[in-house]
């Protein structure tokens, strides 16, 4: 304010009173204390949407206050610094003339300051609202993904199960003992990783390899595995059981309903900045005109989404010859990040 005075008489060509201009602008440093003292009021008493009229009238009434209390003080100390600088001059010339002018002037610096303070204090609580919504619905997608695999996992023990059962009505006794025995590693690996959202895709595959002991199991000759894993995307973070219900459905739909035996490629490769990770069956395919989504792959959608949004790409089609081909595209990824899924 006060080179702002001074600047604005060498424009207009007058001569400055150094002395009487810093007198005159001194009262704006009585708002650095001041600042803190309306603060203060703005959190004690808020401008609230439900009565908005009563807070501005709260307010009003404040900064008359505020404003009255700055032009006594101010006066106090010009009247005092006037008498001592100029012997001859009234304290009160000029002096009361000066604050009544600028008396309105802080009314609406009080006003600004309230508006300000206001701003900051919703602009925090939207900040915190929001990070607080953010945190929910992290949580809710948690408890989606750990609601869609505790669908998936008794859908493929129900499945096992089955064909143990199976095994032990045809007199297979010695088959049905070393599936259950199988069953039981993958279960306790199954323990082991859960609670986990991504695990590495090396981890993966070892879940799918103790899955398809078992399956091996059951279709003795007739199944052939067939793995094509880059090494530099062994690490790369998945889906925790992410392949399994793609492996059922080439296993359910492209090997078990034909007696001879049949292939199924696990392909796993990097692309641009992306993880491929492709299932294909050598059987029959999908009828023309006839798809439906059962349970696994309605499982593995419906987790990318949640996890991926629309960062991801899933395609389920016939292969150009023979066979069905299931592919999954998603980030390449190779950090945990809040990987932990909630559970009781």
């Amino acid at each position: 304010m006060y080179f702002q005075t001074i600047t604005a008489a060498v424009i207009m060509g007058q001569e400055n009173d150094y002395l009487n201009t810093l007198l005159s602008s001194f009262g704006w440093l009585l708002w650095i204390p001041l600042t803190h003292v309306v603060v203060n009021l703005s959190r004690r008493f808020p401008v609230q949407k439900e009565d908005i009229s009563k807070g501005i009238l709260v307010h009003v009434g404040l900064g008359l206050m505020i404003a009255l209390t700055h032009l006594i003080i101010e006066w106090i100390i010009l009247a005092i610094a006037v008498s001592i600088l100029f012997e001859k001059s009234d304290p009160l010339t000029g002096t009361i003339q000066y604050l009544l002018y600028t008396f309105h002037v802080h009314f609406l610096v009080y006003i600004l300051v309230i508006g300000i303070t206001h701003f900051i204090d919703y602009l925090k609580k939207f900040q915190e609202e929001q990070i607080k919504s953010e945190k929910f619905h992290s949580e809710l997608k948690s408890a989606q993904i750990l609601a869609l695999k505790m669908q998936i996992q008794p859908h493929f023990l129900f499945n096992t199960h089955n064909s143990i059962i199976g095994l032990m009505l045809k007199g297979e006794t010695d088959k049905a003992v070393k599936m259950l025995t199988r069953l039981s590693e993958l279960l306790r690996y199954t323990l082991d990783k859960s609670g986990l959202k991504q695990i590495k895709l090396k981890e993966e595959l070892h879940f799918i390899k103790l899955y398809l002991d078992i399956q091996s199991i059951r279709f003795s000759n007739r199944l052939k595995i067939n793995y094509i894993v880059e090494p530099n995307v062994e690490n790369a973070l998945v889906p925790n059981f992410i392949l399994q219900p793609l492996v059922e459905n080439a296993i359910k739909h492209g090997i078990e309903p034909y007696s001879e035996s049949g292939l199924i490629n696990i392909i796993c490769r990097k692309i641009a900045s992306n993880l491929l990770l492709l299932v294909q069956d050598d059987g029959i395919g999908m009828a023309k005109g006839y798809y439906k989504e059962g349970i696994g792959i309605q499982n593995v959608k419906s987790r990318l989404e949640q996890m991926y949004k629309e960062e991801f790409e899933f395609t389920l089609e016939n292969a150009p010859h023979k066979g069905v081909i299931c592919s999954i595209m998603i980030p390449l990824t190779l950090k945990y990040e809040e990987n932990t899924v909630h559970s009781n």
